[in-house]
């Protein structure tokens, strides 16, 4: 074996690691993400209606809100009101 197979046999090494790595991660995540959705499963059914939907609490009125930016000759400009 040449000093180039073993750098390739050094890569290949590496990208299965980083395969196995990655499924690791990709299994924990979908583990993660169960447990997130039997909570917010658990949340929804004590929620009432209204907030279930993303509407505020009663009698809290959204907060609008302005945002700068600045153009490409470096001039601000304000958008349009967003709701927050």
């Amino acid at each position: 074996m040449g000093i180039g197979d073993l750098d390739l046999a050094q890569a290949l090494a590496d990208v299965s690691k980083g395969e196995m790595t990655a499924t690791a991660l990709e299994n924990h995540l979908s583990a993660l993400e169960s447990k997130i959705d039997e909570v917010l499963a658990a949340f929804g059914e004590d929620m009432p209606q209204d907030l279930s939907n993303g509407d505020n609490a009663p009698g809290i009125e959204k907060e609008e809100k302005e945002t700068e930016t600045e153009d490409t000759q470096g001039r601000g400009v304000t958008s349009e009101k967003s709701s927050h």
